[in-house]
């Protein structure tokens, strides 16, 4: 503990020079090292920053997510200062030889998470210079990434990465998708993905989680951290995705994972009218990746809530001052 506030006492009293290597745009050659490139932006830590770990932070997000609440400015604004070196990354960004009303898939998206994830640490930079062979860079495999998935549809397809290949931790961000348990007898296990499918639908949509369906009073207003409608082709991708895996639920794929693979925080969203829901999804999430299919504790596996900017109150902004603190704290004496 006092080797991470001395830490996070240097990132916020340390000023430090902004880095030249910087690029916050996809690389128009990106497609040139796979058919379809991920990596939205690469940022390494500045040139005179000492580089604390060999580890890579990947920022993935969920597009359901408002634009406006994006992770990514405060990431790259925290842990490239600290020595880590941030990306971000877009799992649901069509191929650029790929029709716009091709279907994504869960097996498509880990194959691309996979491809990119493999090489980012060769990547300093995703701009004009692809390669940067004096810079210092993490290693090129994903046993050196921390994987910062936010959103449903991110931490589902990360938890299946998981089963086949390594990473240095996982955080996942709002986990209300939760994947049928392989570990245990089907019969035990078929509610989780069609429960927690339904649910999730039915906050998209306006309507109450079948959690809620015996409250007598709920707050007139419909918020949650989801955005309902857009026109964005990502947005449209993902919510394509969750109608396939509703009507494919009898033919879910299994996951097989087993507990403690690999150091895991998850973080739930708070401070709005289906904050319970989060929780409980969270918490089941933690659970497995604990227990193995054998009771709900989750004490080896971090639940937290995710704090709004006005504290006590129901902002729509998350404290990213919290989140990008608790997350170093957790990966310095976790994965560190």
């Amino acid at each position: 503990m006092q080797t991470t506030r001395r830490l996070l006492t240097r990132l916020r009293f340390s000023p430090s020079k902004p880095s030249a290597q910087t690029s916050h745009s996809p690389s128009p050659s990106c497609h040139l090292v796979h058919h379809r490139c991920i990596v939205t932006s690469s940022t390494p830590p500045p040139v005179d920053v000492f580089i604390e770990r060999p580890e890579m932070i990947v920022l993935a997000e969920s597009s359901l997510y408002s634009i406006h609440n994006s992770w990514r400015d405060a990431f790259t604004s925290f842990f490239p200062p600290a020595g880590l070196h941030l990306a971000t990354i877009d799992i649901t960004k069509p191929s650029p030889n790929s029709s716009s009303n091709e279907p994504i898939s869960l097996a498509s998206l880990e194959e691309t998470l996979s491809k990119d994830l493999s090489h980012l640490g060769i990547m300093a930079n995703v701009g004009d210079d692809l390669l940067i062979p004096e810079y210092s860079t993490p290693s090129t495999t994903s046993a050196h990434t921390v994987l910062i998935a936010r959103g449903p549809i991110p931490s589902l397809v990360s938890q299946y990465f998981l089963e086949s290949l390594p990473l240095a931790g996982l955080v996942l961000v709002d986990p209300l998708i939760l994947p049928v348990d392989g570990r245990v007898k089907k019969k035990f296990s078929d509610g989780r993905l069609s429960s927690s499918l339904d649910d999730m639908v039915s906050m998209l949509e306006g309507r109450r989680p079948m959690m809620y369906q015996d409250a007598t009073t709920l707050p007139d207003n419909n918020d949650h951290p989801l955005s309902k409608a857009t026109t964005q082709s990502h947005t449209k991708s993902e919510l394509a995705l969750l109608q396939a895996l509703t009507k494919q639920r009898n033919n879910a794929r299994p996951l097989y994972l087993e507990p403690s693979s690999v150091p895991i925080l998850v973080l739930y969203t708070g401070n709005h009218m289906y904050q319970d829901y989060y929780r409980i999804c969270a918490e089941r999430t933690a659970a497995f990746h604990t227990c193995g299919g054998g009771g709900d504790y989750f004490d080896q596996v971090s639940v937290l809530k995710i704090p709004k900017e006005n504290e006590g109150g129901e902002g729509i902004s998350d404290d990213l001052n919290w989140v990008t603190e608790r997350v170093y704290e957790w990966y310095d004496a976790e994965v560190g």
